[in-house]
């Protein structure tokens, strides 16, 4: 009888927090300066609030009903309740679940129900609040590790808007999708000729073999 030949248990698993701690050594553990896109414009509709976890922290988004976007960070000043728990939108503002503290789309208290000083809020009671831009039904925010304004503006929706209006494009589908990686490796990547046809190849379409 001839052995039966069995192949060796794989103990890899790169979804382990041993692996992604390796790997994190290779990869720049901040985030870049820039604009990112956070969310779509349909998940603020009905005064609805979005929970969101990205460039390594928690924020929540919301849409007042003058139709301005805020994303804020998510954790009330005043005893750490996440506001996309329970938080709701109340005319521009959006009103904590614990205490009914309501703070507008710079982050700024401007109301606390059982107060009855008239002296400004102190400036402890301010959310940390992002610059916002609304394209093509997404929600960008500005990031920058220094905390600096914004640098520059988007613009590359420009013309696709136009083309929108003109009736000569049309918005077909939105699609998701998700990957375990640092979120400059893409666009790394995509500037990378020769990664593609070394691990791509052969391209799919002739075209992208003149890059």
């Amino acid at each position: 009888l001839m052995p039966v030949r069995k192949r060796t248990k794989d103990y890899h698993d790169h979804h382990s927090k041993h692996f992604k701690a390796l790997r994190g050594k290779m990869f720049p553990p901040g985030f870049p300066n820039g604009w990112h896109c956070v969310c779509n414009a349909t998940d603020l509709a009905d005064g609805q609030v979005k929970s969101i976890s990205a460039l390594g922290t928690y924020m929540v988004a919301f849409r007042g009903q003058d139709g301005k976007v805020g994303v804020v960070h998510a954790f009330c000043p005043h005893m750490g309740a996440h506001l996309g728990m329970g938080g709701v939108v109340v005319g521009n503002s959006l009103q904590c679940p614990f205490h009914g503290w309501s703070f507008n789309v710079a982050g700024d208290c401007v109301s606390v129900p059982y107060r009855r000083c008239n002296r400004d809020m102190p400036q402890s009671s301010k959310l940390h609040a992002y610059e916002v831009r609304e394209h093509l039904e997404r929600v960008f925010i500005w990031f920058d590790a220094e905390g600096r304004v914004p640098q520059w503006e988007l613009s590359c929706h420009q013309k696709l808007e136009e083309d929108l209006q003109k009736g000569s494009f049309y918005l077909a589908a939105i699609r998701q999708m998700e990957f375990d990686q640092h979120c400059c490796e893409m666009h790394m990547n995509s500037a990378d000729p020769y990664h593609f046809k070394t691990l791509h190849a052969p391209l799919p379409l002739p075209v992208l073999e003149k890059f």
